[in-house]
Formats: C-alpha cells, structure tokens, sequence
C-alpha cells in the first residue's frame, strides 16, 4: 500500500495531536476524477486521515446516488465499483440499511454529518490558518436530504446570505462552497457545501460553551 506522504511536525486540524502530519484532502479525493488537480490539503495526523477512509466511501457512494450520471461519469463509476470482490463486505454494510418495504437507502445521517464536519473542519482551517476547537458546536444540515435549518433559530436568512458569498469551485462543479464570518476573529461562520451540483450543505459553526 502507498505510503502517505509526511509534512513536518505540527498539530492535527482535526483532533489537536501534535506530532508528525500527513496531507488530508478535503472534501474527500475519492469524489474527485482523474487526473484530481487542485484539490485542498489540510494537515492530519496519520490516525485521523486513515480513519475516515470506510466513512468518505459510504459518503460517496450516498451523494452519488442522486446524482445524474451523464453529467458526473464517477458517480456511476462509484456504483459500479461495488460489484467488485473487494467491496462485497462494504456492500452489505451498506444494504443493511435498505428499506425493503418502500425501496430505499436509509442513510446514516450521523455518518454523513461526521464527514461534513471534517470537510468544514478543513475549510476553516484552509482559509484561517488556525486551528478549529474541538468543543467548537458544528450544526449540519443536507437541505437535498429535506434537512432544513431549523426557522426557530433564523437560519434561513443565513442560507441566503450566504448563497450571495463568493463562489469556490473544485473539480469543475464536483464541489462549490460559499462561506462567511461574522469577524476575523472569530469562530463563528456559516457554511454552504454543493456536491455534484446538487447536494447541498449548510453547515454553521457555534463557539464551544464558556
């Protein structure tokens, strides 16, 4: 197996460890075809990045599922894959979760939502330059899997807000996301994530409890 390549000694993005460092990409390279030019890389410790690996595969293979396969040929690519030997125990993890009686995926949204915690975990980090606390409160919502934000707390006039931002791009529409902060500062931000041109993220960032 390839050795991931180490950075010098630092602290983990994701879990705070200080110590050697591997390049993470983010969002996950798996969604990206080749030949994936200009992707994002955070540094991680060798723990974090090799952990999510089942987890960024299932994320893929979710998203991609709603996906239109003309537009993004890895999104059928990704179903595909699943009938190969060495995806057999993956696949019946998956299948676990289907609904017979209606026909459909039943998603673990926990999962999914840890994936996007990493992703925005990454982009804080990619644009600030500092580490993101851990007790830091990150809310995730996936408005294309009818998660709203929720009225009560005035979330919506942040999902337009944010949707007038600066639009990033990678991977020619694989992935888009908009953001914006309520000040240099600070912890607090919005988030607006777009897989595939079609599942959308909102994700919000809370500062941890004094």
């Amino acid at each position: 197996m390839k050795k991931r390549s180490k950075i010098k000694e630092g602290t983990c993005i994701y879990c705070g460890v200080v110590g050697f460092l591997t390049d993470d990409h983010v969002p996950p390279k798996n969604l990206f075809p080749k030949p994936r030019l200009g992707l994002l890389t955070v540094p991680s410790c060798e723990r974090c990045n090799g952990s999510s690996k089942l987890d960024d595969e299932y994320f893929r293979l979710a998203i991609t599922s709603v996906v239109d396969g003309m537009a993004f040929p890895i999104a059928v690519d990704a179903i595909r894959k699943l009938d190969t030997p060495e995806k057999d125990r993956f696949k019946r993890s998956m299948l676990r979760d289907y609904d017979r009686e209606n026909g459909d995926l039943q998603l673990d949204r926990p999962r999914l939502h840890g994936v996007i915690e990493r992703v925005i975990r990454g982009l804080f980090w990619h644009h600030q330059r500092r580490f993101l606390p851990i007790q830091a409160d990150i809310r995730i919502w996936f408005t294309s899997f009818d998660e709203a934000p929720m009225d009560d707390m005035g979330l919506e006039g942040q999902l337009e807000a944010l949707r007038r931002q600066h639009l990033h791009q990678i991977g020619r529409g694989v992935f888009t996301y908009q953001y914006m902060f309520g000040s240099d500062e600070a912890v607090f931000s919005a988030w607006y994530l777009r897989f595939y041109e079609k599942n959308e993220v909102f994700g919000i960032i809370f500062p941890p409890p004094i």
